[in-house]
C-alpha cells in the first residue's frame, strides 16, 4: 500500500488527483469505502439495522424507513435521489431526496383523508414513471402496505390480487384504467383508485395530489408488526403468493446496497426491471439506503437493446441491475461490440441461470458481473459481494447475517460437496428481512419451515461447494430424477444456452410411457432467428450440453417450439413455467395412451430423441 501511495501522489502532482483515484485499483476501493462510510454516518441506518437484527420478535420495534432513512438524506437539499429520462433522451427530470419526501407527504395525506389507516393495501400498477416512487414512499410512510403490480397483469390476474388481499386502493396510468373498470364490480374490497392522469367518475388524479397545498402529514408511529409490503411470487409452480413483509424489511436491503451493489452516494444506479416485481423494491431501498441516485426510464415501447445501451452510455450509469434474460439481449445485439460505457463498474443478476459468456463478454469490457441469490420471501441470502472474485457457475457465498445451509430430505444439514435445498439457519444465523408468512395462507407457510421450526426453507435446491460457494440446481419441484442420478434443470439449461442457435431453453422431466414411472430428460427451445430445426441441429445441441454437463444429464429429447407457443409457458416476468411444460407432455402422453398408440417411446410433438 505504501508503494501504491508513492506512485500516486507523484501521479497527482502531473494530473488531477480524481483521475489517479480512478485508475487505482488500491485507492479506489478505499474512496469507495470511505463514501460508505459517510454514507452509514450520516443516515444512522447502520445503527437502526443493527437494532432491528437484535430485536425480539414478540416485541414491536418502531421503525419506519422513510421517516428513518428517506428524509435524512433530504437533509441536503440539492441531494439528487431520481432522474428520469425516456429512451429517446427526452422528458429530462432532476428529482432530489427533498422532492420525494415533500411528495410522500402528499400521497400520505391523500390516502388519510380518503380514510385509510395502517395495514390497508394499496396497488401501484405504474411502470418506471416518478409516481411510482413518490407513491412507495408515501404509501410506506403512511403504514399502509404496498402492493407492487406488473404492468403486463391482465384484468383476471387484478381481480385475484384485489380479492385475495382485500385490497382497498390501486394507483395506475391511464392507458391501465380499462382493465381496472372491467373488473371493478367484482372487487368489492376496492374503494379508492387513482390515475396519473386527469380526474374522472371514479378516478381521483394522482397529479392533483402531487400539486396540492398539504402540509406535512401527521406522523405516523409504524412498528415491526405492521405489513408494509406484499411481494407476489412469480407463479412458475402455481398460482402466485402474497409474501408479507414488515416495516422492518426495507432496512434489511442496507447490506444489498453497501456489499451487493457496492454503491456509494455518487452513484447513478440503472434498474431495468419492471416496478411490479420485488426486484425494484429491492433496488430501490438498497439504493435509497446508500443515498444513490437512480435513473429511471419511463416508456411504454418493447424493449430495445441499442436504445439501453446508450442510455447506459449516455447518462453514465456506473451501476446497472437487470434480469439475466435483458443482459443475454444486451450482448446478443450488434451494438454491444460498437457502445462504450466507460462509467459502468458493475451489474448485478438475479432470478434465473446467467450463462457464463454472457459473463465473459462484460468482464471483457472492465464491468463486474455480480449474480445473487434471493427471493420474494427474503432479502439477498448470497452473492458476489465485497470485492469477492468472480468463480464460474457459481452464486457466490451467504451474506450476513444469514447462516445458509444445505439440508438433505430429512432436513439435515449437508456437508460441502453434496446437492441440498438452500435453507436459512434461524439459530445460528439471524431471520431478519424474512418473510412474515403468505398472506391467509397458513399451511402454505408453514411448509417454508423445517418440521422443528430451526431452518426457513427456500424451495431451491443447490450445490454446496468445498470451498463454500453455491452451486444453483433450481426449483424443488423441478429437479430432475432420471436413471438413478438427481439432475438441476438449471445446470442443462445453462449449458443450452451457450449454444449459438439456442435463445431460450426449458428442461423438465417427462414420462414416456403410461406404464412406467421412468423419467426422461427433455429439452423445450427457442430457436434464435435465421436457425431452422433439423436432425443435425438438435443432435448437435444436444451433443454440446452432453459435453459441457455430463453424459447423464443431456436432455435425451428435444422439441423446438415456436415463439406464440414458447410464450404461453412463460410468466409476466418472463420466468418458465416448468410445471406447465410437465403437464403438457403427461396430457399428450395419456391421450396418445388413450388412442392405442403401442410404442414405448411414443413421438412428443416435433421432438427428436438421440441415444
Amino acid at each position: 500500500m505504501l508503494r501504491t501511495a508513492k506512485t500516486a501522489t507523484r501521479a497527482m502532482r502531473k494530473g488531477g488527483a480524481l483521475q489517479v483515484i480512478r485508475t487505482t485499483p488500491a485507492l479506489l476501493y478505499h474512496a469507495r469505502a470511505f463514501c460508505s462510510e459517510v454514507g452509514k454516518s450520516h443516515s444512522d441506518i447502520g445503527r437502526i439495522y443493527t437494532a432491528l437484527l437484535e430485536q425480539s420478535t414478540n416485541v414491536p420495534t418502531p421503525c419506519n424507513f422513510i421517516s428513518q432513512v428517506v428524509d435524512r438524506w433530504a437533509d441536503q437539499p440539492n441531494r439528487l435521489a431520481i432522474r428520469s429520462i425516456d429512451q429517446d433522451g427526452h422528458d429530462h427530470a432532476e428529482i432530489t431526496y427533498t422532492d420525494i419526501v415533500t411528495h410522500s407527504h402528499q400521497v400520505t395525506h391523500f390516502f388519510m383523508q380518503q380514510g385509510f389507516k395502517r395495514g390497508d393495501a394499496v396497488g401501484l400498477m405504474l411502470g418506471q414513471r416518478p409516481a411510482w416512487w413518490y407513491s412507495l414512499a408515501g404509501l410506506m410512510r403512511a403504514g399502509i402496505a404496498v402492493v407492487p403490480c406488473p404492468r403486463l397483469l391482465t384484468s383476471s390476474d387484478l381481480s385475484y390480487r384485489i380479492n385475495d388481499l382485500g385490497i382497498r386502493g390501486i394507483i395506475t396510468a391511464p392507458e391501465l384504467q380499462t382493465r381496472i373498470d372491467a373488473i371493478r364490480h367484482q372487487c368489492p374490497s376496492l374503494q379508492t383508485t387513482v390515475t396519473t392522469g386527469l380526474a374522472e367518475s371514479n378516478w381521483f388524479s394522482l397529479k392533483e395530489v402531487l400539486n396540492s397545498n398539504a402540509a406535512i402529514s401527521p406522523a405516523v408511529s409504524t412498528t415491526t408488526d405492521d405489513p408494509c409490503l406484499y411481494l407476489y411470487t412469480s407463479g412458475t409452480t402455481g398460482q402466485p403468493k402474497a409474501v408479507q413483509h414488515n416495516a422492518d424489511y426495507p432496512f434489511f436491503h442496507w447490506p444489498t446496497g453497501r456489499r451487493w451493489l457496492r454503491a456509494t452516494p455518487d452513484d447513478l444506479i440503472y434498474n431495468a426491471s419492471d416496478t411490479g416485481w420485488g426486484f425494484t423494491v429491492w433496488i430501490t431501498t438498497a439504493a435509497w439506503s446508500m443515498g444513490a441516485k437512480l435513473l429511471i426510464t419511463p416508456t411504454n415501447r418493447k424493449f430495445e437493446a441499442q436504445k439501453m445501451l446508450a442510455t447506459i452510455r449516455d447518462q453514465a450509469v456506473t451501476i446497472f441491475c437487470a434480469a439475466p434474460t435483458v443482459l443475454r439481449l444486451l450482448v446478443a445485439d450488434p451494438a454491444f461490440d460498437q457502445i462504450r460505457f466507460p462509467a459502468l463498474r458493475r451489474i448485478v443478476t438475479v432470478g434465473e441461470a446467467l450463462d457464463e459468456t454472457v459473463i465473459q463478454r462484460f468482464a471483457a469490457r472492465g464491468v463486474e458481473v455480480a449474480v445473487g441469490f434471493g427471493q420474494a420471501e427474503t432479502p439477498l441470502l448470497m452473492g458476489r459481494v465485497d470485492d469477492q472474485p468472480h468463480v464460474p457457475g457459481t452464486m457466490g457465498r451467504p451474506i450476513d447475517p444469514y447462516k445458509v445451509v444445505a439440508l438433505d430430505d430429512e432436513y439435515q444439514p449437508l456437508p460441502p460437496g453434496h446437492i441440498g435445498q438452500i435453507a436459512v439457519d434461524l439459530v445460528e444465523g439471524k431471520r431478519g428481512g424474512l418473510m412474515r408468512g403468505y398472506a391467509n395462507a397458513p399451511e402454505k407457510t408453514k411448509k417454508t419451515r423445517s418440521p422443528d421450526g430451526r431452518y426457513h426453507l427456500t424451495g431451491d435446491w443447490a450445490e454446496y461447494r468445498r470451498d463454500g460457494l453455491f452451486v444453483y440446481q433450481g426449483r424443488k419441484d423441478d429437479l430432475i430424477k432420471s436413471r438413478g442420478y438427481r439432475i438441476g434443470p438449471d445446470e442443462v439449461e445453462k449449458a443450452g444456452m451457450s449454444h449459438p442457435a439456442v435463445a431460450k431453453i426449458a428442461v423438465v422431466g417427462v414420462r414416456t410411457d403410461t406404464d412406467s414411472p421412468a423419467i426422461t430428460v427433455k429439452a423445450f427451445v427457442l430457436l434464435k432467428p435465421g436457425y431452422v430445426e433439423s436432425p443435425a441441429l438438435i443432435q448437435d445441441i444436444q451433443a454440446h450440453i452432453k459435453q459441457e454437463t455430463g453424459p447423464y444429464k443431456y436432455p435425451r429429447l428435444v422439441e423446438c417450439l415456436p415463439l406464440e407457443e414458447w410464450e404461453k409457458y412463460e410468466t409476466t416476468s418472463g420466468k418458465i413455467r416448468r410445471i406447465g411444460l410437465r403437464q403438457r407432455e403427461e396430457n399428450k402422453l395419456i391421450a396418445s395412451s388413450e388412442n392405442n398408440l403401442s410404442s414405448t417411446r411414443p413421438t412428443l410433438g416435433r421432438a427428436i430423441a438421440l441415444g
